[in-house]
C-alpha cells in the first residue's frame, strides 16, 4: 500500500486527474488503517507496532464547531497560528483515521505533504496534521513486521494477556 501513495502521490497525477488521484490516495490511507487496526486488534502483529509514536505532530484547537453537514475545513476552523506538537500511538491514529468526520489533504511541491483527521468524537477539540511520510514509513514498519517472542498469560480476572515482541529487523537499526 506504500508503494500505491508513492505512485498516485505525483505532481502528473494530479495533473491528470485530480479527483481520482485524490480518490485513490484517501481510499489507500482508510484501508490501511482498517487493516492495521484489525492485526492489532487479532494479535497478529508485534505490541511495537500497536504502541509505534507519531512524534512531533501537529494538533490545531478547534475555532467553532461541526456536525454531519458542515464538516469543512477552512480557514476559520482552526485556530491555524496556534498549534501544538503533540506524540500519538498508532493505535490512536488509526481510531481516529477510522472514525473521522474531518478530512482532509495539505500540499506542497504540487503533491500532498499531509493530511488532517479529527475523529468524530474530537472534532470540536482539535484537528490533527499528519505527514504523509510519516504514515508511509508506518506502513512500511507493519509490512516488515514479525514476531519473534510470544507469551500469554492470565490476569488476576483470568483475561489472556498477550506480550508480543518484534524480531530485530536491519531496518530496525
Amino acid at each position: 500500500m506504500a508503494k500505491l501513495i508513492d505512485r498516485y502521490n505525483t505532481p502528473s497525477h494530479f495533473r491528470w486527474n485530480s479527483e481520482k488521484t485524490y480518490y485513490n490516495l484517501e481510499k489507500t490511507i482508510f484501508t490501511s488503517a482498517f487493516i492495521i487496526r484489525k492485526l492489532i486488534d487479532c494479535k497478529k502483529v508485534s505490541d511495537e507496532v500497536e504502541f509505534y509514536r507519531f512524534d512531533k505532530l501537529l494538533k490545531y484547537k478547534s475555532a467553532k464547531k461541526f456536525d454531519n453537514i458542515h464538516k469543512w475545513i477552512d480557514d476559520k476552523s482552526y485556530e491555524w497560528g496556534k498549534h501544538a506538537k503533540v506524540s500519538l500511538c498508532a493505535r490512536y491514529i488509526c481510531n481516529s483515521l477510522i472514525h473521522s468526520l474531518i478530512f482532509g489533504f495539505s500540499f506542497q511541491n504540487d503533491k500532498v505533504y499531509s493530511f488532517f483527521i479529527a475523529s468524530d468524537k474530537d472534532k470540536d477539540s482539535f484537528l490533527l496534521e499528519i505527514p504523509l511520510n510519516l504514515w508511509v514509513n508506518y506502513m512500511t514498519y507493519v509490512g516488515e513486521d514479525d514476531i519473534e517472542f510470544l507469551e500469554v498469560k492470565c490476569d488476576k480476572n483470568n483475561s489472556l494477556v498477550f506480550k508480543k515482541k518484534r524480531k530485530t529487523l536491519i531496518s530496525d537499526i
